[in-house]
């Protein structure tokens, strides 16, 4: 038989054991597994409208008689859809900048002509991209 201070020792280890495995679960239920970076972006988002343009023309679904949709996947694909019918694919990346304040998205085939946009958020669900040029639009999105 075993002196006590052994069996002492032994149930220290497995009380650590389990604290740390708790640990482990409690960090991963709490964890999206999704990029930080992306997180936010995620999902579908249904055009509300646009701005901007040399002639500062102020764009809507009601205005145009078209609706569109950009789906932005957790693999770092996005998708616009117009009137319903996919019309551009691309990949993405988000870079946040050294300031930490803002963000761009980058494609690889832009859906708006841009390889790049600033992206914003007006709330959870309003979603803000903006083209890099002085003659571009800013297209506000809401979150499905």
């Amino acid at each position: 038989m075993e002196p006590w201070s052994s069996w002492g020792r032994r149930i220290a280890s497995v009380r650590r054991s389990a604290g740390l495995l708790g640990l482990v679960f409690v960090v991963a239920a709490c964890s999206t597994g999704l990029d930080p970076e992306i997180e936010d972006l995620v999902g579908e988002w249904d055009w509300v409208e646009s701005s901007g343009g040399i002639a500062g023309l102020t764009l809507t679904p009601a205005s145009t008689g078209e609706t569109m949709t950009l789906r932005f996947t957790e693999s770092g694909v996005v998708e616009l859809s117009r009137d319903g019918a996919v019309t551009s694919t691309s990949d993405y990346t988000v870079s946040t900048a050294e300031d930490g304040k803002s963000r761009t998205v980058a494609y690889t085939a832009s859906p708006f002509g841009f390889p790049s946009q600033t992206l914003g958020f007006d709330g959870e669900d309003v979603m803000v991209l903006s083209d890099p040029c002085c003659d571009g639009f800013t297209y506000r999105w809401v979150r499905r």
